[in-house]
């Protein structure tokens, strides 16, 4: 006998669409947005595609390299999105990464 699929809706959305909200089970797209390198956090303008965060970005443009105010905003803001999708499961979560160093990353920091 096949599985029987209960979900009534698929629900599509950008982090500022979940925030306030729990479903019971969650997929997350990780992208190249916010990777993990060597030791820390990094971003990617390119796939910062956000309209969130739009003046933000502009500011970042500006800065000489990733280590200004704004820089440092957009990656308070990157991570804060992650967690706020990451945390917006009762059930479950799943979580797909495009990046194969974040990934290993993510996964050293869960429980064994």
């Amino acid at each position: 006998m096949a599985p029987v699929c209960t979900t009534t809706a698929l629900r599509v959305g950008c982090p500022y669409v979940v925030r306030g909200f729990d479903y019971n089970h969650l997929g997350v797209l990780w992208l190249k947005d916010l990777v993990w390198r060597r030791d820390r956090w990094e971003f990617d303008l390119t796939h910062i595609h956000e309209s969130g965060v739009r003046q933000t970005l502009a500011d970042v443009k500006k800065e000489k390299g990733h280590a200004g105010p704004a820089s440092q905003d957009l990656l308070r803001r990157l991570q804060q999105v992650y967690r706020i999708l990451l945390s917006r499961a009762i059930r479950g979560v799943h979580v797909w990464f495009e990046d194969e160093e974040t990934r290993r990353h993510v996964e050293s920091l869960l429980p064994s």
